[in-house]
Parts: structure tokens; C-alpha cells; sequence
């Protein structure tokens, strides 16, 4: 297996195209991934390279999609527009086994609650396997930088999201910003901005899966959140129900009543889950429900083998 670590994959096409048909032609019997962030316009501009790059072995590509707002695109000169990242779904939906991510950023400079919604709208719309939502943290010495100084939001400039929110799993107060109740003008502040990382990656990442009904989506899903609760997310219970909830559908009955039952023990361990699901208007205990009774959606005969084919 192969990882291309660069920013700018696509920047030749012909190169690339030429690349990946060579791939094919030795038939080298192996796989690659782009986990750097290739641009948007670049890969839908010429979408012979991504045929050619999922007939030479490429199973995952990750994406710079930054934002919803073509407001906030255009303030922080990004090559790619919303038309772009709409044509990006389609083209990705042709590849079912390429596991594809976006990353979004949530908190520029006088971003508001409107202009986030709008970026969880075109996630959603996009429809990638995942996507990674960092806070915006600029570095010193940035024209970013002098915004945020600007605007005294001092606590954004040395907000980096990870530790921090396992921080407030342990630490929680109960006391939250309502991202779904809030007025769609208003600018959060820095110290608002991890409760609003959380609301936006649930609406983004784990609402979907609730109606995902397509096989190999739900196979990278499972593959993908099985990876998450082993070693990344602790005691938090949202991503075990869910890969209970998946594991159903995929006709998994020991991992779907295992990573329910884990999750039921983490809620009870920690009541900040129960109040921090609340503010997402969610009945706890109906989607442990949902997650328990979640029936086998493909006959059992059936069985993706990730090249494509039943």
C-alpha cells in the first residue's frame, strides 16, 4: 500500500493520468490513498483521472472543502467553489470503493451561525464517507491571525480540537451553547465554538446513517467506526451506538448488541452525554431503540467484497 502525501495530486493531469494508467498496465497488485487534502476543482475538471485512479488501486482520497459559505470560500481565496464540491458528490458516487473525506472548518473570522448551517447542508448534500471539522487556529503572524486579535477573541488563537473535548466529557458543567436554537446572525465566540464542533460533527458524520440504506457505504462506515472506538474516542457513546446501529443493518447481530450495550454503559457512567445529546432535540433512549431493533437490510447471501461487485 501506497500513501501520496501531497497537496496538490492532481496539478498535472496528464502526469497523473499517465501514472495511474501505468499502474494498471504493470498490474501491480497493490492499493494507495490520498489522505492530504486533494483540491476539488482539480479532480472534477478531469474526472478520466479519478476512473483511471480507482482502476489502479486507489481506496481512499480525502478532499479540502473548508466551508458551505461561498462568503467565506471567496474571504480565504480557496481554489474550489460550491459548484465544484456539488460535482464532487456526483463523481465520488461512481467509486463506491474509494472511501472519500472532506475537511470542513468551522469558526473563521466572523463566521456565523447561518454560514455553519451552510456548511453542514453541503456535507450532507455532498455526501462523502466521513468528514474531519476542525475550529479554525490560525498561526502567528497570519493576516488570520490579526483578525481574530481584532475581534479580542483570544480564545481562539490557541484553540486546537481533540484533547479538548475529551476534557469536557469529564468536566462538563451541563451547560452548552444550543447550536439548533441559536439566531442564525449571531458569531460565536471561542469558548462557544467546541460545543458547536460537536453538534455540527454529529449532524454531519452520524445523522446520515440513520436512513443509509447502501451497502457499501455502510461496509466503510462500519470498517471506519469500528477503527474510531477501539483506539480514538474513549468513553463516548456516539460513535458505539452508531456502529451498533450499522452492524444491524449489515445483518451483525454480536457487534450490534455489543457496541449498544457499551454504549448504554458509557451514558450511565457519564451523565454530560445524556444532557449533550438533549441539546440535539435527540430521545436518547429512543435511538437506543432504534439501534437495538435495526434489522438485517441484505439478504445474507449477499456480501460485498470491496471490489465493486456482489
Amino acid at each position: 500500500h501506497l500513501t501520496f502525501l501531497d497537496d496538490d495530486l492532481f496539478y498535472d493531469p496528464k502526469e497523473s493520468y499517465a501514472l495511474y494508467n501505468e499502474m494498471v498496465r504493470r498490474n501491480l497488485g497493490m492499493t494507495w490513498d490520498a489522505p492530504n487534502g486533494v483540491i476539488v476543482s482539480s479532480a472534477v475538471t478531469h474526472p478520466e483521472i479519478m476512473a483511471a485512479a480507482a482502476q489502479s488501486g486507489c481506496v481512499g482520497m480525502f478532499f479540502g472543502i473548508e466551508s458551505g459559505s461561498a462568503q467565506i470560500l471567496k474571504e480565504v481565496r480557496k481554489p474550489s467553489g460550491i459548484k465544484h464540491f456539488l460535482q464532487l458528490g456526483q463523481l465520488m458516487h461512481q467509486y463506491p470503493t474509494i472511501f472519500t473525506k472532506g475537511f470542513l472548518m468551522i469558526g473563521f473570522p466572523g463566521e456565523t451561525i447561518r454560514q455553519m448551517q451552510e456548511t453542514i447542508a453541503l456535507a450532507q448534500t455532498i455526501g462523502l464517507d466521513w468528514y474531519s471539522i476542525q475550529i479554525v487556529a490560525p498561526l502567528a503572524k497570519t493576516e488570520m491571525y490579526d483578525q481574530f486579535v481584532d475581534l479580542n477573541d483570544s480564545d481562539r488563537l490557541i484553540l486546537r480540537e481533540g484533547e479538548r473535548q475529551r476534557v469536557v466529557e469529564r468536566h462538563g458543567t451541563g451547560t452548552f451553547f444550543k447550536f439548533l436554537d441559536a439566531d442564525e446572525n449571531y458569531v460565536p465566540n471561542g469558548s462557544e465554538m467546541s460545543h458547536i464542533w460537536f453538534d455540527i460533527d454529529f449532524l454531519i458524520n452520524y445523522t446520515p446513517l440513520l436512513q443509509m440504506t447502501d451497502q457499501p457505504r455502510l461496509e466503510k462506515a462500519h470498517a471506519f467506526l469500528m477503527d474510531v472506538c477501539s483506539r480514538r474516542v474513549g468513553a463516548n457513546p456516539v460513535p458505539n451506538l452508531f456502529l451498533g446501529l450499522v452492524s444491524g443493518k449489515l445483518g451483525r447481530q454480536q457487534d450490534q448488541q455489543q457496541y449498544v450495550d457499551r454504549a448504554i454503559t458509557f451514558l450511565a457512567d457519564n451523565p454530560y452525554w445524556q444532557t449533550r445529546l438533549s441539546g440535539l432535540h435527540i430521545d436518547v433512549a429512543d435511538l437506543i431503540g432504534r439501534c437495538r431493533s435495526q434489522k438485517r437490510l441484505f439478504p445474507p447471501h449477499l456480501a460485498w467484497d470491496h471490489s465493486g461487485s456482489v
